[in-house]
């Protein structure tokens, strides 16, 4: 078990006229990426209260912080979870978290899987298989 984690964003605003717009888009839960780690995102909820009658009244560089709780996984964009295989392809975890697969099997032979060190024969599948390795 992971425990989630608090990243902090510092943001400023450079247009007033528009903080309707940024009040409804730092609401709720979604993804966010951090520039400082391109190429994927995390799941995060927004945490802190953004009071922007403070951050506009007396602030110059009108500049606020906002908290948000994130998944603990880093997730890499244009990854699929889905990867269709008919035969003889080896499929990689790209992440660094040992995982174990889900598969669903489709066809009417016997085939052969290795997951990690372990092999598993199947024979005689007709139709779907759904399967889990643990």
């Amino acid at each position: 078990m992971y425990d989630d984690m608090v990243m902090t964003a510092t943001c400023f605003v450079q247009d007033a006229a528009r903080i309707a717009e940024i009040t409804a888009w730092l609401k709720g839960s979604g993804t966010v990426t951090f520039a400082n780690r391109p190429g994927g995102y995390y799941q995060a909820r927004i945490v802190n209260q953004i009071d922007f009658e403070k951050i506009l009244r007396g602030n110059p560089h009108r500049s606020f912080a906002v908290n948000f709780r994130c998944k603990p996984f880093w997730h890499a964009q244009n990854v699929s979870d889905i990867v269709v295989i008919t035969s003889g392809t080896l499929v990689n975890n790209p992440g660094s978290v040992y995982s174990e697969p889900i598969m669903t099997v489709y066809g009417s032979s016997d085939i052969t899987l290795m997951v990690g060190m372990t092999v598993i024969e199947l024979t005689g599948i007709s139709g779907t298989l759904y399967w889990t390795a643990s």
